[in-house]
């Protein structure tokens, strides 16, 4: 067997995309490093006269009557490197926020998109200054601007390169990389309004054109550069719309009945549904129970939060050998959950209440005009202090008892697991498919989710979650898988 193994290998798991691993990235930066040296190292005295002129604020005759072709070469090379730099940063950002724009799209179109999006920007501002200058200054000063906007620009790109290797290289987060981004950009802004002040900042009046330029030019092209990529971003996800839905997981046990919804969605759409619990809940042991010292008997009311604890209540009552009195009150969270008890009791609407939404807070009611009763809470090994905390600020007399656990339900060897969605309905069930599958890649794999609780332990596990249930429009899963299903298999 052994030796079958060394033969054969072990299949290797794929690594997901990383911007740190992608040789154009690499390539591209060490291009920009290799050309910003050769325009710092031939242009110097080009690029120090501009940072001068800037600074001092020199109203001469502008670079672009006596520069030669060389220096304006090298101009326009700082100011590509730039543009590139900027879209690196994009793509980083969008990597961060939606990684799974990069699983449906090519990197290399991605990041040559945020390039070109970058250099359209600059260009667009390039032209607008223009066209303003040729309407309300003369010729010289919007030279002179256009002279002082392009040192901005391509002095920015010197601030970036390390930025940038900082963000591919050693893994900067994405609050670091809003805040640096941010820096350079308000400082670099902060440039252009100390410009714009020394150019056409002549007379008090010409503070509300002030406002008005930073608004137009610099605030809300900013923004619109922004939510265009996002726009892009929406289409690209639309255009590689992942494979229609044709395998489904639900981490349920099967429907006894033939009547589910589950198989209607089946029929329905051609899909196929596996149900295949990623969590079994077991019954403690009556010597387990013992240990916890609470007598049954004790309580004249029992609180059911779910099925299962209605299934462990009874069963290990049988196992105690304790007999239920017929007194005996019964507060279910939902209708369902109360009917589940005529399994077990003959169910009397005197002696049984439920809540109308399946959320606690809407049992205190009933809870609150029986405040006499001694409440039992049976409950999992796995639970929060919801119910405790609000019977405890409304004064009821309970005792929350361990009656049953919950375990992961491991899969084996020869299942195979090639879904494109997993249905989860509990924070365990997301937890045992980390355990089982440690090195799980999502990819094009959607996840949906039951309960608030769930949906948040998906994305604390790092994953994507596609679905979300319940909601106004579908307030079961079953109504929001099919909504789900119609809309993605079009």
């Amino acid at each position: 067997m052994i030796a079958d193994i060394l033969n054969s290998g072990f299949e290797g798991i794929p690594i997901s995309y990383s911007p740190r691993t992608d040789d154009v990235i690499a390539l591209t930066l060490l291009a920009c490093f290799f050309l910003s040296s050769i325009a710092l190292a031939r242009g110097k005295k080009f690029l120090t006269q501009q940072v001068k002129d800037f600074v001092l604020h020199r109203e001469r005759t502008s670079i672009f009557d006596s520069s030669t072709a060389a220096d304006v070469r090298y101009l326009l090379v700082l100011v590509v490197q730039t543009c590139v730099l900027t879209g690196i940063v994009f793509f980083n950002y969008f990597h961060d926020t939606c990684p799974m724009l990069m699983t449906k799209v090519s990197p290399l179109l991605l990041l040559g998109i945020y390039v070109g999006f970058c250099l359209a920007y600059f260009l667009l501002k390039w032209l607008l200054y223009m066209f303003l200058g040729w309407v309300f200054f003369d010729k010289n000063k919007t030279n002179i601007w256009l002279e002082s906007y392009s040192t901005l620009i391509y002095y920015v790109g010197f601030a970036l390169f390390p930025f940038v290797l900082f963000l591919v290289y050693f893994d900067l987060n994405l609050t670091n990389l809003v805040i640096i981004g941010l820096i350079i950009l308000i400082f670099t802004k902060i440039l252009m309004f100390y410009k714009w002040v020394k150019l056409f900042f002549h007379q008090l009046s010409a503070a509300f054109l002030l406002i008005l330029y930073f608004c137009a030019l610099e605030i809300i092209p900013c923004l619109l550069l922004y939510q265009g990529m996002i726009q892009v971003n929406n289409v690209l996800l639309i255009k590689f719309r992942t494979l229609k839905i044709k395998k489904v997981l639900v981490s349920q046990p099967k429907p006894a009945s033939e009547k589910s919804p589950y198989y209607d969605i089946a029929e329905k759409y051609g899909v196929k549904i596996d149900f295949r619990p990623f969590i079994k809940v077991e019954s403690l042991s009556a010597k387990e129970f013992r240990q916890q010292k609470v007598s049954i008997l004790d309580h004249t009311a029992v609180i059911f939060t779910s099925r299962h604890a209605i299934d462990h209540f009874f069963n290990l009552c049988t196992e105690l050998r304790v007999t239920i009195p017929e007194t005996m009150k019964y507060f279910c969270v939902t209708e369902a959950v109360a009917l589940y008890i005529q399994k077990y009791v003959q169910y009397r609407k005197r002696k049984i209440f439920f809540g109308a939404t399946g959320k606690i807070e809407d049992l205190v009611p009933s809870i609150v005009k029986h405040k006499t009763e001694k409440y039992l809470v049976p409950m999992s090994d796995v639970h929060n202090d919801d119910v405790k905390n609000l019977l405890d600020k409304n004064n009821i007399q309970h005792t929350e008892a361990v009656m049953y656990r919950t375990v992961s339900n491991d899969f084996t060897s020869d299942e195979e697991f090639d879904y494109d969605m997993l249905v989860f309905f509990s924070p365990a069930g997301v937890t045992s498919l980390k355990k089982n599958f440690p090195d799980f890649d999502q990819k094009e794999i959607r996840i949906g989710t039951f309960g608030s609780t769930t949906a948040q332990a998906v994305r604390d596990a790092g994953l994507r979650l596609d679905l979300e249930a319940p909601t106004v429009q579908a307030p079961s899963m079953t109504a929001a898988l099919d909504m789900f299903i119609k809309e993605n298999n079009k």
